[in-house]
């Protein structure tokens, strides 16, 4: 079970933006692009956390933004039939990049657990490659999880609003991003398994 099989119910809240979103003309291209914009502003807006907590709040309130818009151009793409081989490569790519970028942040805030933090990120890469690998095996596109690109979305919310409320997370993060790595390579496993 992961937060990724919300996306059907959260696609239907969205339907009514993304028929005003085309009628204005954006275009599904262009929704994963903004999507991508909005990834940077998170990054570079939670890393100020170091000098002030309240900008961890950027994690909450930019990913809400970025899976709605990530949301939207999937949807946007088949409802208008605007679906191209391009617009699949350039939403697997931006979301790959997107998590990278959302994610280092915690190098800053978490200096010295960077190994771990490293080592979830090129996990985070790895196991979204395994995902995509369905399209070469014919089995299709996975998302098994734990610890899919939603999962990992949510947790980094939870984590910002814990910075930007002072709650004391970083004498635990040892032990959380531990647990994190054993999860997201058993999500890899899975997807591993779904391909082959």
């Amino acid at each position: 079970m992961t937060i990724y099989e919300l996306k059907p119910q959260f696609q239907r809240l969205l339907s009514p933006a993304v028929d005003v979103m085309y009628r204005i003309g954006f275009t599904p291209n262009l929704v994963t692009i903004l999507g991508f914009g909005v990834s940077v502003m998170i990054g570079v807006g939670a890393m100020q956390a170091v000098h002030d907590p309240i900008w961890a709040l950027f994690w909450p309130i930019g990913l809400f933004l970025r899976m709605a818009l990530n949301a939207i151009d999937g949807l946007m793409a088949r409802r208008f039939n605007r679906q191209t081989r391009l617009g699949g490569f350039l939403n697997e790519i931006m979301d790959v990049l997107s998590d990278v970028v959302v994610t280092l942040p915690l190098l800053v805030l978490l200096p010295s657990l960077s190994v771990l933090i490293w080592i979830f990120i090129v996990q985070a890469v790895i196991m979204e490659g395994a995902g995509m690998m369905g399209y070469l095996s014919k089995a299709g596109r996975s998302y098994k999880g734990p610890l899919g690109k939603s999962d990992r979305a949510f947790l980094l919310a939870v984590f910002g609003i814990l910075v930007a409320t002072q709650v004391p997370v970083g004498i635990y993060a040892f032990e959380i991003l531990v647990g994190l790595n054993l999860l997201i390579h058993i999500g890899f496993l899975n997807r591993l398994n779904h391909v082959w």
